[in-house]
């Protein structure tokens, strides 16, 4: 049986990122068109446009790859820290992460998240100057950091799916 490391060792090698980076760039989608935005050619948060909002294929190969960050990001956060896991443990972890009950973790993993999105940013030029959400995470605003909890906490609900697909749950 596979082991839990294992397991996210295939989900980063094996591609599993790039569908779960589709699927919660579609819930976004939906998300945001609920509450009212719509496509735009620039970023305008006051009349609800963003150049973003249309399908995952169509988005700038850049936004494609930071959509693919966050589900690589927390495969390779719990890949470290469950090496000598079992599939069973790591299902265990993740429904205790989902149920609020582990929430220094989460808060961790958020953080693991941001410093990723950081390195990518700073790597194409990006700076404090240019963006509001180049600091430390502690120092986001509460949106912002909600949003990255959020977006780790969906890569786990897939992580989880394919857990219990693996072991016959």
């Amino acid at each position: 049986m596979t082991n839990a490391y294992s397991f996210l060792s295939d989900f980063i090698n094996n591609g599993r990122y790039e569908e779960c980076a589709l699927r919660s760039h579609t819930r976004w989608l939906n998300t945001k068109f609920s509450q009212g935005w719509t496509y735009g050619e620039k970023r305008d948060p006051e009349a609800k446009k963003n150049p973003m909002l249309r399908p995952f294929d169509e988005l700038p190969a850049d936004a494609q790859s930071l959509n693919r960050l966050v589900p690589y990001t927390v495969a390779n956060f719990f890949r470290t820290a469950v090496k000598e896991s079992s599939l069973g443990e790591l299902d265990e972890l993740f429904e205790d992460i989902l149920d609020g009950k582990r929430e220094e973790m989460l808060e961790q993993l958020g953080e693991y998240v941001h410093s990723h999105f950081i390195i990518r940013l700073l790597a194409e030029g990006e700076t404090t100057k240019t963006r509001r959400d180049m600091v430390v995470f502690q120092d986001l605003d509460e949106e912002t950091k909600s949003w990255d909890i959020q977006i780790s906490l969906e890569v786990i609900e897939f992580l989880r799916e394919d857990i219990r697909a693996s072991i016959g749950d």
